[in-house]
């Protein structure tokens, strides 16, 4: 037994040299390139892409998204849920029906962060929507309005629940995220207006059954 584990420890050691000369052997070890499918590189270059991006905006009100952490925050500080039974697993609720916000609490946390997506999405489709070549050009203008008016609406979700938050409006790194101050509530209010008067100016009243 003792010498079958010694065999198995070698394979083991070998196989570790193995691995770190192949990484040694090559640059680009930690750096593969995506030769199929959409990544970050080649997202928001060709026509169809646009579409598919708004929709990834609109995703954000979906039940699990915006709408529900919406009703979550509004339901239990008003008297449409009571949560007072005192089970631990309902403690965040509880918290919010005693107006105890802490920040790591999940729906106030969650909240946040889906707003928080939904305003990345939106600042990709305004800054890379135009830019996309072969795109037609009222087309586009719609998408960025679209993408504007969402935008106010989550700036709207936030700073009504904060007051104080982070104003972003161009596209942010991972990096860049981590720098991130409060601006004040008139300034965000400000960019809220400024969003809905652009979406106003371009939008229809209506679309058609055809319209993409």
């Amino acid at each position: 037994k003792t010498q079958k584990m010694k065999k198995i420890k070698k394979y083991y050691a070998l196989l570790i040299i193995i691995l770190i000369f192949s990484a040694c052997e090559s640059d680009n070890f930690l750096s593969p390139e995506y030769k199929n499918g959409i990544v970050d590189q080649n997202f928001l270059t060709q026509p169809s892409h646009a579409n598919q991006a708004l929709t990834g905006v609109y995703d954000c009100l979906t039940f699990k998204g915006i709408n529900w952490t919406r009703m979550i925050m509004g339901s239990s500080t008003a008297d449409d849920v009571v949560e007072d039974h005192g089970d631990p697993l309902w403690g965040d609720l509880i918290n919010l029906d005693k107006y105890r916000w802490m920040p790591l609490n999940k729906h106030i946390w969650d909240h946040w962060c889906a707003n928080y997506v939904g305003i990345q999405r939106a600042n990709l489709v305004i800054a890379k929507v135009p830019l996309i070549k072969g795109l037609d050009s009222e087309l586009a203008n719609r998408y960025v309005a679209e993408a504007k008016a969402l935008r106010a609406f989550f700036y709207y979700n936030l700073v009504t629940a904060h007051g104080d938050i982070p104003l972003i409006t161009e596209p942010m790194s991972y990096d860049q995220s981590k720098n991130l101050t409060r601006n004040p509530e008139s300034e965000v209010w400000n960019q809220i207006i400024q969003d809905l008067t652009d979406a106003r100016d371009v939008l229809p009243n209506t679309y058609g059954a055809n319209d993409a």
